[in-house]
Order: structure tokens, then C-alpha cells, then sequence
């Protein structure tokens, strides 16, 4: 049954059926004399900045659903925060599910049993009885599921070890997926496991609102992915508690996309021809080899990578050199979080955007300190052959043996080039861009022309061999 939110329910085991969004595990129950208990702060307030009352609703909504659909077995819900004003809204968006043993408690109860409790801190012992103390934590993190990026997340890591970053990249070396889980077992000899009785920690994917990061969400979106992380922090609670193993959902494409990409939007290419940027999904390459791909390797681990392959990169974006340069210079700036196509944008990308084009300039300034004479221009395909959005920063001289056919050529001297700009100005106004199929194709098959001076010209050797003399 999907919850009301519409998200739908979560099973990852053939052994699970679902109630409410959650696994129920059937055929094993929790030993009574062993009960599991979960501790996890509120997610998504602080690093996320979604409004507290908004986010207390569905922690509350969520908990409760969970809670019914596990009545007849013993375990535990510890919800961790230290701020007195977190929990007072806690407790007023509860309503009247939970009777608290205080106007401002330190923990409550269940009216029936007391499978929740409240905490100020997840490593205060004498404030858990034996058999509620905690052996599995969930932290929140990001799509990079790194592991220190809430004061809360930061105190876990530094208790279990920095070999904690090392297990989480062994278990899941791919980017995490909004919304999802990611539990990751912790060894006998760790020091939180053997001090604390820890054995697993769940990394959980929350959503951002914070127009700061470049991943923010509108509200309603925000929300729905709120109750999916919740609901996935618990399922993998749920799995991992019973012994069974629990295999996130790494699928970053969204229902939105896809609503998305069937709407139109007009691009502004140039003043004296604009055209629709409108491709439909079903005609485009779902480009299934591992060369396409190549780019996301790239983002999600630029470190591997040497100097002569990725050029810079940072928290946000990473700036590579073009593997087949179609000038003396060419370069290609990607956004670290995922966006594989043009059309996969929206308005509330336009900082990424802006950041791109930003990085891009500073390229530019850098480049030209070494050769001034290079005039560059910054732009998208319209057709990417390459899955991870990435931005071209290229030099107009083409001066390079990889430029060999008439798709090369017009790929970066027509209308199927995209300058950043014409595609902020359509993020601004509409708000989403699609592309026209039928239109890019014929830019690609049509004249060689010089960029400089129109003249056309009929084979690519003829064309270079011209170029090079606006250069001399």
C-alpha cells in the first residue's frame, strides 16, 4: 500500500511484504530478550533547512506508520536532539500519539508500549536501560555519502574512526540516491562497537532546500523525499535488524524527469533564428555502454584521476580536459551531483548553471594568461554523446587533429551549440528545456561553413586548411 504522500512501498527482499511504505520481514521475529534499537536525529532541518514545521509532521506521520505495521514485535526508536526547541515541536506536531513523561521531556513514551523514546544525546548510557541501548545509529549525509556532514553525523564518525569513510566507499562506491539508505556494518574491533555496542550505522539521503547547495529542492518535492528517507531509514533499520541483508535503490531517474521531458520549451539560439530545443525520449540513445558513462567517474571520484585528465575539481563541480580536444584548448565543466541530460533541468538548477558558467570563466582568465591571443566560448550540446551534464569551455582556433568530420565541425559552430547563457535566459523564463530531435540532426548534416567568415567549403581538410590562415 503506498502512503498517502504517493511514494511507493519499499521491498527489497522476497521474504518482505509491505505495509504503509515499510518492509515487514516474515518468517523471523526480533528475540525478545534481544530487542533492536534504532537511534537517529531529525532529518533534513539543520544541513537540509527544511522549515522544522513542515519536516515534524512527516517524522511524526512516518514513525506511526512504522509503528503499526511492526505492533507485535520488541524494538525501540530512539529520536536524538539535543535542541529543546526541536523537540517541543516534536512533541506539538505529535498531537496525541504519544503521552510524554514531561512538559519538556528528555523521553517519552507509547500509550500502549515504549517503543519510542527521546534523547539529548546517542552515547549517554545511563540514560538507556540494557536492553534499549542503541545498536544501530542512522546519520543523515549526501548524494557523496560522506560521512561527517552534520554536527550529529560528525560525532558518530569521530567515535567509530576514520576507517568509517574507507568501509562506507568499500560498500557503496556509487553515488547514494535521494531519498535512499545506506547501511554499513561496523567490524568487531571498531572502537564504537566495542565501546558502545554499535554494529551497524544507516546513512540516509535526505533532501536540501538550502538555495547555498546546489541540489535544493522546492518545498513539495522536499517533502516527499523526507517521507521516502525516513521510510527508507527504517525499512533498512528494519532489514538489517532481522539479519537480512538490505540493497538500496540507486535509480537517480524521477518521475518528474519524465513528466518533464514531454513538455516544450522554447530556446532563444540567436536574435535572428530561434528554434525549439525538443528531443523525444524515445528517440534519443539510452547510450547503455560503459564509454558514455565515463564522465560520471569522473565526478564521482576526481581524485583518482591525474592532472593531465581532470584539470580541477571541488565540492561542486569538476573540470576535466576533453579526451579528443576539437581545438587547442578544450576542456568540459560538470556539476559533482547527477544530471545526466540538458533537458533533465530545471529552474531551480540555475545556480548549478550559473556556477558552470562561473568555474568556466575562471578557466578562461587562466588560459589566456598563457595565451592571449585564444578567444574561447562556453555551451552545451544540444545532443550529448556523453551521459553527466558538462559544459564545453573550447578556444575558437579548432586547431586540433581530433576535428575530423562535419558533425565534429557543426557540432560547435551552428545552432546545436548552446551558449550558457541562452540556456539561463530559458531556465529563467520557462523554467525547463526539451529538444527538438529532428532539428539538431539537420544542423548536424548540413554546409561546412567557416565560423569566421561564412565561406563554405567542401570537404573538412579544404576547411581546415582555411581556418588556420585567421590565425597566422
Amino acid at each position: 500500500m503506498a502512503s498517502s504522500d504517493g511514494e511507493k512501498p519499499i521491498s527489497t527482499r522476497e521474504n518482505t511484504e509491505t505495509n504503509a511504505g515499510f518492509s515487514v520481514v516474515k518468517g523471523k521475529r526480533i528475540k525478545l530478550n534481544d530487542p533492536a534499537t534504532l537511534a537517529f536525529p531529525p532529518l533534513s532541518i539543520g544541513l537540509g533547512k527544511v522549515p522544522i514545521e513542515e519536516a515534524m509532521p512527516i517524522l511524526c506521520k512516518v514513525i506511526k506508520e512504522f509503528i503499526d505495521s511492526h505492533k507485535d514485535q520488541r524494538y525501540f526508536l530512539v529520536l536524538v536532539e539535543e535542541d529543546h526547541e526541536i523537540l517541543e515541536y516534536f512533541r506539538q506536531a505529535s498531537g496525541n500519539l504519544w503521552t510524554f513523561k514531561s512538559e519538556m521531556p528528555d523521553h517519552c513514551e507509547l500509550t500502549r508500549d515504549e517503543r519510542l523514546l527521546l534523547r539529548k544525546d546517542v552515547f549517554d548510557d545511563q540514560a538507556m536501560e540494557d536492553d534499549r541501548k542503541c545498536r544501530f545509529i542512522a546519520c543523515e549525509t549526501t548524494w557523496r555519502l560522506k560521512p561527517d556532514v552534520t554536527p550529529f553525523s560528525r560525532k558518530v564518525y569521530k567515535a567509530a574512526g576514520s576507517d568509517l569513510a574507507k568501509r562506507i566507499k568499500e560498500a557503496y562506491p556509487q553515488p547514494g540516491a535521494l531519498g535512499e539508505a545506506y547501511p554499513v556494518s561496523l567490524p568487531p574491533e571498531s572502537n564504537i562497537r566495542k565501546n558502545k555496542g554499535i554494529e551497524q550505522i544507516i546513512y540516509v539521503v535526505a533532501p536540501n532546500m538550502n538555495p547555498a547547495r546546489s541540489d535544493h529542492l522546492p518545498l513539495d518535492e522536499a517533502k516527499k523525499s523526507l517521507t521516502k528517507s525516513y521510510q527508507s531509514m527504517l525499512n533498512a533499520f528494519w532489514s538489517v535488524a532481522n539479519d537480512n541483508d538490505y540493497s538500496p535503490s540507486n535509480s537517480l531517474v524521477t518521475e518528474h524527469n519524465e513528466k518533464k521531458r514531454k513538455s516544450s520549451v522554447e530556446i532563444p539560439v540567436a536574435a535572428a533564428k530561434s528554434s525549439q530545443i525538443h528531443q523525444p525520449r524515445n528517440e534519443r540513445s539510452l547510450y547503455s555502454n560503459d564509454w558514455s558513462r565515463v564522465l560520471w567517474e569522473y565526478c564521482s571520484n576526481p581524485e583518482a584521476f591525474p592532472s593531465d585528465i581532470v584539470y580541477h575539481y571541488d565540492d561542486d563541480v569538476v573540470i576535466t580536459w576533453d579526451k579528443f580536444p576539437k581545438a587547442q584548448k578544450h576542456l568540459l565543466v560538470m556539476p559533482r551531483r547527477r544530471i545526466e541530460y540538458i533537458d533533465d533541468l530545471k529552474k531551480s538548477d540555475i545556480d548549478t548553471i550559473e556556477l558552470l558558467k562561473k568555474k568556466g570563466q575562471w578557466v578562461i582568465d587562466r588560459l589566456k594568461e598563457e595565451n592571449a591571443k585564444l578567444d574561447f566560448r562556453m555551451g552545451f550540446h544540444a545532443m550529448p554523446s556523453m551521459r553527466q551534464l558538462h559544459m564545453h569551455v573550447i578556444s575558437q582556433d579548432f586547431n586540433a587533429p581530433a576535428l575530423k568530420t562535419k558533425r565534429h565541425w557543426n557540432s560547435f559552430t551552428t545552432f546545436f551549440f548552446i551558449p550558457v547563457d541562452n540556456l539561463l535566459d530559458v531556465l529563467r523564463g520557462k523554467g525547463e528545456v526539451t529538444i527538438d530531435n529532428e532539428y539538431y540532426n539537420r544542423l548536424l548534416k548540413g554546409r561546412l561553413r567557416c565560423h569566421r567568415c561564412e565561406k563554405e567549403f567542401k570537404t573538412m581538410p579544404m576547411l581546415k586548411d582555411h581556418i588556420r590562415l585567421h590565425w597566422e
